[in-house]
């Protein structure tokens, strides 16, 4: 597996299951750091913000394309036309404005897969640094 190794980075390290218990981890002072997505940390601040009251972002990362929308592989061209067809439905339904609103989302872009080589590119520059 490609990526930052943990072990030279930081004395110790655990891997916790998930954003929401690496914060709980950071909160109770069983962690010191953790690194929670942009989507996460809004999500709990605006859901569960006593979770997240006792934390506070030492940086953010350069901007980057969201989180993606994935499906399999196998899917057809058709298939997954389907898909991105529905899901532009749901974004623009007013009737789904509040679920949407709770989720923190306002629209979805169909992006080449070149555009998410920016993750990777950050990656390096972390492990250079």
């Amino acid at each position: 597996e490609a990526g930052l190794d943990p072990d030279a980075l930081f004395a110790s390290w655990a891997e916790t299951g998930g954003h929401r218990a690496s914060c709980a981890s950071v909160a109770s002072g069983a962690a010191d750091v953790a690194a929670i997505d942009c989507v996460t940390w809004g999500l709990l601040g605006k859901h569960a913000p006593r979770e997240v009251e006792a934390l506070r972002a030492l940086g953010w990362t350069p901007p980057a394309p969201s989180l993606p929308y994935v499906t399999t592989a196998s899917r057809s061209d058709a298939e997954v036309a389907a898909l991105r067809d529905a899901l532009a439905g749901a974004l623009a339904d007013p009737a789904l404005a509040g679920p949407r609103a709770a989720l923190l989302l306002d629209g979805a872009e169909i992006l080449p897969d070149a555009a998410y080589d920016r993750a990777l590119e950050l990656e390096a520059l972390a492990a250079s640094r």
